[in-house]
């Protein structure tokens, strides 16, 4: 296991690092977490030197009747 932050992910990615925050916020990459409080920063676990994995964005189910 390796820890890497988020511009690391954002080169294995190929996006942005802004992307990865907000990927991140969303809890949609496996292993991240934010140390040091509201101000820390976001850090994520891979598998050597994968890139980080993804959760697809679960659509909201829409009202019945609508």
């Amino acid at each position: 296991m390796a820890i890497i932050d988020t511009k690391e992910a954002a080169r294995r990615l190929g996006v942005s690092s802004t992307r990865v925050q907000q990927l991140l916020l969303e809890n949609r990459i496996i292993g991240g977490q934010k140390i040091g409080g509201q101000r820390g920063v976001w850090v994520i676990e891979v598998d050597g030197d994968e890139a980080p994995v993804i959760v697809a964005h679960k659509k909201p189910a829409s009202a019945a009747g609508s």
